[in-house]
C-alpha cells in the first residue's frame, strides 16, 4: 500500500500512477491527497479532461488533500447525469467545491458495515507502521450515506471481536466513546489505489444520519 502522496510531486505523476491503479479494479475510483500548489510540472488544478487520460469507462473523482474540492473525469460527470452545456463553468471542468462536491459523493456506493470494519483494522495496522497508536478522523462525513449509528458500531464491534483479523496484535487504544477516533477511510483509498489522508478536526456531533 502506497499512499497517494508520494506519487503526486508533479501531475503528470499523479496520473500515471493512478492509471496503474485503475487497471486493478471496476467501478468508481477515488481517492484523496493532491495539492496543485506542490506539482512540480504545472501548478494549477486538474480537470476532467485530465483524468479522462486513466479511464473514460469508469467514473473517477480525486479529492484535493484539504477536503474541500474535488475533480472528476467526464465518465463521473455522465453518470451524475450533469448537462455540460447547462452547468456552471467549473463542473464544466468537472471541479467541485464545498457543498456542490455532495453531488458527487450521492452516486458513490456505500461500504457495508464489515467494509468499516475492514477500513478500521487495516488503518489501525497502517497507523502503527509509523508509530501512532491513536488518531482522529472524519469518518461520520466521509461516507455521506452512511449512518452515524453505523459507523459507531462498527468501532464497537470491532472493539470486542478478539482476533477480529488479527486485531489482538494491534497496538491501539479503542476510545471509550465512539467519535472520530482511527483514520478509518485511509485505507478505503489505499486498497483502491494508494491515496493519502490529512485528517482534520471536526465536530464530534454528527451531521448525518
Amino acid at each position: 500500500n502506497i499512499q497517494l502522496a508520494s506519487h503526486t510531486a508533479s501531475l503528470k505523476e499523479m496520473l500515471t500512477y493512478i492509471k496503474e491503479q485503475a487497471e486493478q479494479t471496476e467501478g468508481w475510483i477515488f481517492g484523496r491527497g493532491w495539492n496543485q500548489d506542490y506539482f512540480s510540472d504545472e501548478k494549477r488544478m486538474p480537470t476532467r479532461f485530465d483524468l479522462d487520460t486513466i479511464t473514460t469507462e469508469y467514473p473517477v473523482y480525486l479529492t484535493r488533500v484539504c477536503g474541500h474540492c474535488l475533480v472528476t473525469n467526464t465518465k463521473a460527470l455522465e453518470v451524475m447525469g450533469i448537462d455540460l452545456k447547462t452547468c456552471d463553468e467549473d463542473i464544466q471542468k468537472g471541479i467541485f467545491y464545498d457543498d456542490t462536491m455532495e453531488q458527487v459523493y450521492h452516486f458513490v456506493p456505500s461500504p457495508t458495515k464489515d467494509d468499516l470494519k475492514k477500513m478500521i483494522v487495516e488503518a489501525c495496522k497502517k497507523l502503527n507502521s509509523y508509530g501512532v497508536t491513536s488518531s482522529q478522523s472524519d469518518d461520520y462525513c466521509m461516507f455521506r450515506s452512511v449512518s452515524y449509528k453505523t459507523v459507531n458500531e462498527a468501532y464497537e464491534e470491532v472493539k470486542n471481536v478478539v482476533n477480529y483479523l488479527e486485531f489482538s496484535t494491534l497496538h491501539i487504544r479503542p476510545p471509550l466513546r465512539i467519535s472520530l477516533v482511527f483514520t478509518s477511510l485511509l485505507p478505503r483509498f489505499e486498497l483502491r489505489f494508494g491515496a493519502s489522508l490529512l485528517a482534520p478536526q471536526l465536530p464530534t456531533t454528527p451531521k448525518r444520519g
